[in-house]
């Protein structure tokens, strides 16, 4: 309620007020979509309320891109709204938008400067997370609540982060593990076969538990007989047994090094 902040502001309220969290109003604003109160809020205070942060290092674009407040999202940016930030967790707003599906607001935020390339992996992520939600609410309800267009969002969000930046569809994190590991984990052939279709590496390596894993090794441990099918015949997919031992022991310290680091 915009004419109550006003009111609060004119009789002495504190308007740089944050909460416990070091929630500020433009972050409650953001969160909730109240784009009239953002506009009050630049217009009226410091530049500075853009880019504050809470305890959790985020700023208003965070809440923004998150809950989906494209407009909200729009006017922050163009007000100087830091689009790559990062906050406590390392996480910048691209990594919400990627962890959301929410391809119209990555675009957004590429438009105005986002770097992308890392943000495979949590799209790819998220995407398999539901996929698996997915099933297993299939194996209770025929008529599963989880909607089909809200998974494919992520698949929307991984072809359009591919697109930009091919590279990236080999991008691991500290255990070494891709897109395709968890595509080939979970159980989900679409995700495994657009990977593998726009040349994902077939036999990275990953380390977990001090045994170094393929894609096809976890899918062989989760039965996911189809997935199998496909990497071995299709893709002449390896075991980690099958690789060299120089191949295994040079990845093995290399992602032992990644945990020391």
């Amino acid at each position: 309620n915009l004419e109550i902040v006003i009111i609060l502001s004119q009789i002495g309220g504190d308007i740089y007020a944050t909460d416990r969290d070091q929630l500020g109003a433009i972050h409650c604003a953001a969160s909730h979509g109240h784009i009239h109160i953002i506009e009050y809020l630049i217009r009226n205070l410091d530049p500075f309320i853009v880019n504050s942060v809470d305890r959790n290092g985020d700023t208003a674009l965070f809440y923004a891109v998150t809950l989906g407040h494209y407009e909200c999202a729009r006017l922050l940016l163009l007000n100087g709204a830091e689009v790559n930030h990062q906050d406590r967790h390392l996480r910048c707003p691209i990594h919400c938008a990627a962890a959301k599906g929410q391809l119209r607001m990555l675009k957004l935020l590429k438009q105005f400067g986002g770097s992308c390339e890392i943000q495979i992996s949590e799209a790819i992520y998220q995407y398999t997370k539901l996929f698996k939600l997915m099933l297993k609410e299939l194996q209770y309800d025929e008529n599963y609540p989880m909607n089909l267009s809200f998974v494919n969002l992520f698949k929307n969000c991984v072809e359009y982060l591919l697109a930009l930046h091919p590279s990236s569809i080999n991008v691991s994190n500290y255990e070494g593990r891709t897109g395709l590991h968890l595509a080939a984990a979970s159980g989900n052939m679409e995700m495994v076969i657009l990977l593998c279709t726009r040349n994902a590496a077939i036999n990275p390596l990953m380390l977990y538990r001090d045994t170094l894993l393929t894609p096809l090794d976890l899918a062989m441990q989760k039965n996911h007989e189809m997935i199998v099918e496909y990497l071995h015949l299709r893709q002449d997919a390896k075991l980690a047994d099958e690789l060299s031992e120089e191949i295994k022991k040079q990845t093995k310290l290399s992602l032992k090094h990644r945990f020391i680091d």
